[in-house]
């Protein structure tokens, strides 16, 4: 039952984002800087809650999306289904590349990379994301290591991997480099779909799931809270995160980055 309920107010929660919206953030620009822009991306599909005049607006500004914004997002799309961790040498120091879906074990496998490969200097991050429980993990791995994080120009780190990237002890997101945060999403199962259906057949068992959705929020967000804080950043990263549609993506730009301590290697 209580997985249920989880399920059911991640979801619940979800949508009242989407009916909340989101800042907007994309620009145009040239050259140089255009790299130093922010972005944010939900595609053309018209989403719940947004009404026709909303998408049409939101629709005239991401045409003025940055171009480095999509070359960040093939490129951190490229890595597969699960996280891969491989050292090279890079101006003689070891790093280590993480790339592709934060999946299940990523970090464990994490974990056991930093051990095998030590001493590493900087995680490098090409991540589109994935299991939000496992990023946060990830990131505390980081923190405990006082490893450093990096996503390069014309990489990505996105959802599940900009929770994990701010472990890092030193911060740095290259100008072209993509760092994306979302309001995270459920997946509901068919169980917990069934149970949703069952338990609006009137307004008191409504109001009901309505009221446990809230407070599995509420948890949720002061969890999320409590780590943001652990590492250094700025509680203005929650504002962005938390009205950020699940269905898109806030790319910050270099001076958001800054001004909120993501980037923290000046």
């Amino acid at each position: 039952m209580q997985a249920r309920v989880q399920s059911i107010a991640g979801a619940l929660i979800g949508c009242s984002i989407m009916a909340m919206g989101a800042p907007a953030f994309s620009q145009s620009g040239a050259g140089d800087r255009a790299l130093e822009l922010g972005a944010q991306v939900c595609g053309g599909v018209k989403l719940p809650f947004e009404t026709e005049p909303e998408f049409r607006a939101r629709m005239e500004r991401e045409v003025k999306t940055p171009s480095w914004v999509y070359t960040a997002e093939r490129a951190m799309f490229e890595g597969g289904d699960r996280m891969s961790f491989t050292p090279r040498m890079e101006n003689g120091q070891k790093i280590l590349m993480a790339t592709g879906t934060i999946d299940e074990g990523a970090a464990e496998r994490l974990r056991s990379s930093l051990r095998a490969n030590s001493p590493i200097g900087e995680v490098w991050f090409n991540s589109p994301g994935g299991n939000s429980r496992v990023g946060t993990e990830m990131g505390e791995i980081l923190r405990s290591e006082m490893i450093a994080t990096r996503v390069r120009k014309g990489h990505g780190c996105a959802s599940a991997c900009s929770t994990a990237f701010i472990g890092g002890i030193i911060r740095d997101v290259e100008p072209g480099a993509g760092y994306g945060v979302h309001m995270y999403s459920t997946q509901l199962s068919d169980d917990a779909v069934d149970y949703l259906r069952s338990s609006m057949v009137d307004k008191a068992s409504a109001q009901s799931t309505y009221n446990t959705a809230q407070q599995r929020g509420a948890e949720g967000a002061a969890v999320r809270a409590e780590y943001v804080l652990k590492m250094g950043v700025s509680t203005k990263w929650l504002s962005v995160w938390s009205r950020t549609n699940p269905g898109c993506m806030t790319y910050m730009s270099q001076q958001e980055l800054r001004d909120l301590f993501v980037d923290n290697s000046d």
